[in-house]
């Protein structure tokens, strides 16, 4: 599970993710509410790079928030 803290003003998050440490806009994974997300998506034993953009009260994505690295347990 992907966790991250709060910003305020944020009306959700983009959740993006690859296998490696190069951040791109189109790796787009999901759109949340609230601070977490179960990727069931992910192979076990593989690394995986997250980030979490917040959408502001523009509706705009910004800049990467938070940054995550880790993989799947069996």
């Amino acid at each position: 599970m992907v966790t991250w803290p709060s910003v305020e003003g944020a009306k959700d998050y983009a959740v993006f993710r690859s296998t490696s440490s190069a951040f791109s806009w189109n790796m787009r994974i999901a759109i949340m509410r609230g601070n977490s997300y179960y990727d069931t998506q992910a192979v076990p034993g593989q690394t995986y790079y997250y980030w979490i953009c917040p959408r502001t009260e523009f509706y705009t994505y910004n800049v990467p928030a938070a940054f995550a690295r880790g993989m799947r347990a069996r």
